[in-house]
C-alpha cells in the first residue's frame, strides 16, 4: 500500500461484513491515512506546559485512572484530525470484530446536518445541546464490543463530562500524532493552528485514561507496489507503514483491555507461552529517555540480546510539575520502542529524593502517565509511602507492578540482613508483582549472594525477586542474578555506580565460563541438508549473544545417524528436512500440540530430567533446562514450520486484507509444509480453504486429517494436552474446506477470492520429476485488495508463480519466498533450543549473504537490495 502525504487513501474495499455498519451510528465508507516520517525533535521546541492537577475547565472532577475493564467494554478513541484515529478504529474493529462507531457521522443522522452547518443554522448553544445530546446516546447505546470514533466534539465541557464519566469503565485513550505530521495533514502549519493542538491535546489528556502514541513512518525504500523498482530486484517484504501501526496498536488494546482474542505476529512463537519472570537468567536492557527521542535511533540494536526493554525516565528536574512537552516525549519513546521491539517494555521512573516534595509530586506524575501508556511492567519505589502506592497500584491495569529499591551507601548492608527482608514483606504485603533490590557492592565480597538468602518465590503468595550488587564490583553478582538483570546496550565506561555495568553479552559469557551454562551441539539432519542456510544463521546467532554452541550439517539416508548424536550429552536438539519429518516420530516420547495438529516434526529437543511419574515435563520445565549438558531422558518433537509460514502471511497481509469469517485461502500441495500452512491458517483464524495438489486422493486425505483435528478440538473435547486452536479463532463447525482437481477448475462460487496462498510444491527437479513450474489462473487472481502469495522454497527465487505474482504488485499482490520464511521458522528454533529470544535481523541478514540458488548463483544485485530493506521488516 503505497504511502500517502496530507491526505486518506480510500478503505473502500472493506465490506460490509468486514467492518460492522449498524445504523443509525456507525460509520460509512472509511478511508485511511498514511504519513511520511516527520523528526520529533522539532516538537521540543513548543513551549513548555505546565501539567495541572485540578481539572479548571471542567465544574466536575471524576475519576479517569481506573484502567479494569471487561474484555467486551467499547473502546473511545480521542484525537485531533490527522491523529490516526479513523485508521486504527478501523483496524480494532477489524481485528476483534466489533462495530465501529463515528460520532460525527452519528451527530449528522440524527440532525441531517453536519456540526459545522448545525451550528451555523442553530447556534452555538443549541448546538452544544445537540452535541450532548447525541454523545450521550453513542455512548449508552454502545456500551459492549464497539469502537467509538470522536474529535473536536470533545473539546465541548459537557461532551467531556461525559467521556469522564465513561472512563470509570472504559477504555478512552487519547491519541496523538507528531505535530510535523498533523499539520502536513491539515495544511495548516501556522502557530495559531498549533496552539489550537496544543489545548486539544491537554483536554484530550486529561479525560482519558489512556495515550497512545501514533508514531508516523516513512519507507526506507520504494514501494514495490508503487513500480519503485524493477520486479525482484527488491524484497518481497511489503512496506510496513500500516503493518508496524497495526501490530503496535492492535498489542496496546490486547495490554489495556486483556483482549487476547487476536492472532499477534509474536503469541506463535515458544517464549510468548512462558511468563517472563518464569524464565531463567534473562535481560532487562536499560536506556535513558534521551536515548530513545532521536529519529535516527535504532531500536532493535539497543533490544539485541534482551528479554525486555526498559526505558528509564528522568525525574531531576526541580520543577514540581511535569510539562506538556516532557509527557508528549515519554509517550513518544513509548511508541517508538513498542514499534519497533517484540519483548516487553520496563517503565522505570528515577527514584525521588525523600528530602524533596517536589521530586516526590513529579515522580507521582511520572508514575500516573507511564501506567495510562500501558507498558508490560512499571516500577515502583518502595521508598514511597503506602498510601501513595496503594494509590498507583489501583490504576495499573493489565501493568505488572515492580517494586524497586536501591541502597545509598549508607545503606548498603549485608544480603543477609533483616532489612532486605522486610522489604520483599512489605512488597508482598502492599501487591506489588515483583520485586529489584540492588545496593552498591562492598568492598568485601566474603558474604553470602542474594539468591541464597533472599526468599524463594515457591509459595503461591511470594513474588519473583530481582537483587544484585551494582558498580564494577558488583559485575559478578548481576551475571548470576537469575531473571530479569538490568544490562546496558554497549559496554559503559566507569560512571554513575547505579547505572547497569555488563551488557547481556557480558553476563551470558559468564554462565558458560563458570560452568552454570554448558556449550551444545545442534544439527540439522536430512537427505540434503548441505543445501540448508540453517548452520549459518543459528550459529551467527550464538556467536552474536556470546554462546559457545555450534550448529553443524548432517546429511544421511537414514534417521539412525539421529539416534546415535542424541547419545552424546552435549546434544542440545535438531532441526529435520525431508525425508524425516514424519518417520522421526516414532523416535520420540512427547509432540507438542502443534506438531501433533501437523502430523509431522522438524525440530527434536533434548529432555534431560522427567517428572516423577517419569513424563515429559511442561515447556518451562524444558525452557528452565536449555544450554546444559547431561545424559538424555525423552525427546519431545515440535514443528516450527506453521510458525514461519504464520509469520510470513501476516507480515504479508495488508490491514484491509485483514483475516475475516469469509477470508478465504489457496494451499498448492499436500506434503508435510502444505499441512503446515493448513494448520497455520487455521490459527490465524482463515474458515475458508481451498487445496489444490496433483494427487486429488491427497489433498482429499490432507482434508480428512484436519477435519478430525477441527473435531477434536471443539469444545466438549479439549484439553490441556491437545488444544490447538483457541475456540476464539474457530469457532464450532465454521470451517470449510474444497478440493480443486486442477488448475482448469473454475474458482468456487461460494468461496471468496484468495487474498492468501502459499504454494507448497518443490521448485527444482527432485529426483526425475521436473519442476512443478506452477502458476495461478488469472481467474484465481481477482481479489480486490490484492493478498500474500508465499512460494516456501527458496533454491531458485525465480519460479514462474514469484515472477507472476511479482507482475501484479501494482494490485496489491505481495510476493514472499522462502528466504522470508526460513528466518522465521528459525527464530522459534532459536528459542527452543536456547531459551532466548532471537536476534531477529542478524539471522535474516546471515541468511541473505550468505544465499547461493541451486546452480551456486549469488544474484548480487537482488540480494543487495534486500539486505538493504531489511530494516522494513520490522522485528
Amino acid at each position: 500500500m503505497a504511502a500517502m502525504t496530507g491526505g486518506k487513501r480510500r478503505f473502500d474495499a472493506i465490506s460490509d461484513s468486514q467492518v460492522e455498519r449498524d445504523s443509525p451510528c456507525t460509520s460509512s465508507s472509511r478511508n485511511i491515512q498514511t504519513t511520511e516520517s516527520r523528526s520529533h525533535e522539532e516538537a521540543s521546541n513548543r513551549p513548555r506546559t505546565k501539567l495541572k492537577r485540578s481539572s479548571s475547565n471542567l465544574e466536575t472532577q471524576t475519576d479517569t485512572s481506573r484502567r479494569n475493564f471487561p474484555p467486551d467494554a467499547t473502546i473511545v478513541l480521542l484525537g485531533v484530525r490527522g491523529s490516526g484515529k479513523s485508521t486504527l478504529g478501523i483496524i480494532a474493529s477489524r481485528a476483534f470484530h466489533r462495530k465501529l462507531v463515528e460520532f460525527d457521522v452519528c451527530f449528522k443522522e440524527a440532525t441531517g446536518q453536519t456540526a459545522v452547518s448545525y451550528r451555523k443554522e442553530h447556534g452555538a448553544t443549541e448546538h452544544q445541546r445537540k452535541q450532548m445530546e447525541v454523545m450521550r446516546d453513542v455512548l449508552s447505546n454502545n456500551e459492549k464490543d464497539c469502537v467509538i470514533i470522536c474529535g473536536l466534539p470533545a473539546m465541548d465541557k459537557t461532551v467531556q463530562l461525559q467521556l469522564q464519566e465513561y472512563a470509570q469503565s472504559h477504555p478512552v485513550i487519547h491519541v496523538m500524532r507528531e505535530p510535523t505530521s498533523v499539520h502536513e495533514y491539515m495544511q495548516s502549519p501556522n502557530e495559531k493552528y498549533s496552539e489550537l493542538l496544543r489545548i486539544c491535546e491537554s483536554l484530550f489528556r486529561r479525560i482519558s485514561n489512556h495515550e497512545f502514541y501514533n508514531v508516523s513512518e516513512r519507507p526506507n525504500r520504494p514501494n514495490p507496489m508503487a513500480g519503485g523498482e524493477p520486479p525482484g530486484v527488491r524484497s518481497p517484504t511489503p512496506s510496513l507503514t500500516l503493518k508496524r501501526a497495526e501490530r503496535h496498536f492492535l498489542k496496546f488494546i490486547t495490554l489495556i483491555c486483556a483482549k487476547h482474542n487476536v492472532s499477534s505476529l509474536e503469541s506463535a512463537y515458544p517464549l510468548s507461552r512462558i511468563h517472563l519472570e518464569r524464565r531463567r537468567y534473562t535481560y532487562a536492557v536499560s536506556v535513558p529517555l534521551a536515548n530513545i527521542l532521536p529519529a535516527k535511533s535504532d531500536m532493535e540494536s539497543f533490544e539485541a540480546g534482551a528479554d525486555a526493554f526498559e526505558l528509564v525516565i528522568p525525574n531531576a528536574i526541580q520543577d514540581p510539575f511535569l510539562t506538556e512537552q516532557e509527557m508528549n516525549d515519554i509517550s513518544y519513546a513509548i511508541g517508538r520502542i513498542r514499534r519497533n521491539t517484540l519483548v516487553p517494555i520496563i517503565y522505570h521512573a528515577e527514584d525521588h529524593s525523600a528530602d524533596s516534595q517536589n521530586h516526590r509530586a513529579r515522580y507521582m506524575d511520572l508514575i500516573h502517565h507511564g501506567l495510562s501508556l500501558a507498558p508490560e511492567y512499571i516500577t515502583i519505589d518502595l521508598r514511597l509511602s503506602d498510601q501513595d502506592i496503594s494509590k498507583l497500584l489501583h490504576e495499573r491495569g493489565g501493568t505488572k507492578v515492580m517494586a524497586v529499591f536501591t541502597a545509598t551507601e549508607h545503606e548498603s548492608l549485608p544480603w543477609n540482613h533483616e532489612m532486605w527482608t522486610s522489604l520483599y514483606d512489605r512488597a508482598v504485603n502492599l501487591g506489588f508483582d515483583l520485586i529489584r533490590i540492588t545496593r552498591l557492592a562492598p568492598s568485601n565480597m566474603d558474604e553470602p549472594s542474594p539468591q541464597y538468602v533472599l526468599p524463594k518465590p515457591s509459595a503461591s503468595s511470594r513474588i519473583p525477586v530481582i537483587a544484585y550488587d551494582l558498580g564494577p564490583r558488583g559485575r559478578s553478582s548481576a551475571c548470576f542474578n537469575p531473571i530479569l538483570t538490568t544490562v546496558t546496550p554497549e559496554p559503559r565506561r566507569p560512571g554513575n555506580l547505579n547505572s547497569p555495568h555488563i551488557t547481556a553479552r557480558d553476563a551470558t559469557n559468564a554462565l558458560f565460563s563458570s560452568f552454570v551454562l554448558d556449550p551444545m551441539k545442534f544439527y540439522i539432519v536430512g537427505a540434503s541438508s548441505w543445501y540448508s542456510l540453517s548452520p549459518v544463521m543459528h550459529n551467527a546467532a550464538y556467536q552474536n549473544y556470546g554462546m559457545p554452541h555450534v550448529f553443524r550439517t548432517h546429511q544421511t539416508s537414514t534417521l539412525q545417524v539421529l539416534e546415535e548424536l542424541v547419545k552424546d550429552h552435549d546434544f542440545g536438539g535438531a532441526a529435520l528436512t525431508l525425508p524425516f519429518k514424519v518417520e522421526v516420530i516414532k523416535l520420540l516420547d512427547r509432540l507438542s500440540r502443534h506438531a501433533q495438529a501437523i502430523g509431522a516434526v522438524n525440530t527434536v529437543i533434548p529432555v534431560r530430567h522427567l517428572n516423577d511419574d517419569g513424563s515429559v515435563p511442561s515447556e518451562l520445565a524444558m525452557a528452565q533446562n536449555t544450554n546444559r549438558s547431561g545424559p538424555v531422558q525423552a525427546l519431545y518433537g515440535e514443528n516450527t514450520d506453521w510458525v514461519g509460514i504464520r509469520a510470513c502471511i501476516q507480515r504479508g497481509l495488508s490491514p484491509v486484507n485483514a483475516v475475516g469469517p469469509k477470508s478465504a485461502a489457496l494451499v498448492i500441495g499436500a506434503g508435510g509444509m502444505a499441512r503446515a500452512a493448513i494448520y497455520a491458517m487455521l490459527n490465524l483464524g482463515v474458515r475458508n480453504i481451498v487445496i489444490l495438489n496433483r494427487t486429488f486422493s491427497n489433498a482429499q486425505r490432507l482434508v480428512e486429517h484436519f477435519t478430525r483435528i477441527l473435531l477434536s478440538s471443539d469444545e466438549g473435547n479439549r484439553s490441556a494436552h491437545f488444544d490447538p486452536f483457541p475456540s476464539f479463532v474457530l469457532p464450532r463447525g465454521e470451517v470449510k474446506f474444497h478440493v480443486l482437481h486442477s488448475r482448469d477448475d473454475v474458482w468456487p462460487a461460494d468461496f471468496r477470492q484468495p487474498t492468501i496462498v502459499v504454494s507448497c510444491v518443490p521448485t527444482h527437479r527432485v529426483g526425475n520429476n521436473p519442476p512443478s513450474d506452477f502458476t495461478m489462473p488469472s481467474t484465481w487472481l481477482q481479489s480486490p485488495t490484492g493478498g500474500v502469495i508465499l512460494e516456501v522454497a527458496y533454491k531458485t527465487l525465480s519460479t514462474p508463480l514469484l515472477r507472476q505474482i511479482r507482475a501484479e504488485a501494482s494490485r496489491g499482490f505481495i510476493p514472499m519466498d522462502g528466504l522470508d520464511l526460513l528466518p522465521e521458522q528459525g527464530f522459534a528454533q532459536f528459542e527452543l533450543f536456547t531459551g532466548r529470544r532471537a536476534p531477529r535481523r542478524l539471522m535474516r541478514e546471515e541468511v541473505l549473504r550468505n544465499y547461493r540458488d541451486e546452480n551456486g548463483e549469488m544474484h548480487e544485485d537482488l540480494i543487495r537490495s534486500r539486505l538493504a530493506a531489511v530494516n522494513e521488516q520490522g522485528p
